[in-house]
């Protein structure tokens, strides 16, 4: 029988316990060598490590609470070479990734050994950044009034607006931007085995 503390600590995992707690400390033992020399890298570089995406692969889940903690660090001098990001979701948007990778040493899906091993070492080593959930990154000072981090490139913006040429739209034309879920998103969702639920879809009709 597995004790009431250990049950309480885990409360909410959403296979079964024992199975849950075994495969973690098969983890641990397996990457333990691998943990120990990131844990001493951390410590001896002063690293410091931020968790994004957690419990949804949302582009908000992502952006928010690294945008603030970027901004932070910037105004307060202390840069972004000591901080790693780990991503713990799959990333939502390609484009947006590839901004704050020119800004942020990142760790996500494409690298999911790394991630944990990093993480297993952060955790043991108290190197992880306190989490702060959407609410309190909404009423962050920072993210009203701090400058943003990222911004497109010159060639970003030049493919831009040879859409919009594309389009019919002339150079200083007023436009409204916005984007939708349509159908062709959620074939790519489908083909990536992804489980979609009806009340999830939104699919407009891509020719209005």
């Amino acid at each position: 029988m597995i004790p009431k503390f250990v049950r309480k600590k885990f409360a909410g995992v959403q296979q079964p316990l024992g199975r849950w707690i075994l495969r973690h400390v098969a983890e641990f033992i397996a990457l333990s060598p691998a943990i120990l020399v990131t844990w001493l890298w951390l410590k001896l570089r002063r690293k410091e490590v931020l968790l994004v995406g957690i419990g949804s692969s949302s582009i908000t889940a992502f952006i928010m609470p690294l945008e603030v903690v970027l901004r932070r660090r910037t105004s307060d001098g202390l840069g972004t070479n000591t901080l790693i990001v780990l991503n713990l979701s799959v990333d939502a948007n390609t484009q947006i990734r590839k901004m704050y990778d020119r800004v942020a040493s990142i760790y996500g899906a494409e690298s999911i050994f790394r991630r944990r091993i990093i993480w297993w070492s952060s955790k043991l080593g108290g190197f992880q950044l306190p989490r702060t959930d959407i609410l309190e990154t909404q009423n962050d000072e920072q993210w009203h009034d701090g400058q943003p981090i990222v911004s497109l490139s010159k060639d970003e913006l030049e493919r831009g607006d040879l859409f919009l040429r594309s389009q019919g739209i002339i150079s200083g034309a007023n436009l409204v931007c916005y984007a939708t879920r349509s159908s062709s998103y959620y074939e790519k969702l489908l083909q990536s085995g992804v489980d979609l639920k009806p009340r999830n879809i939104r699919n407009p009709d891509e020719n209005i």
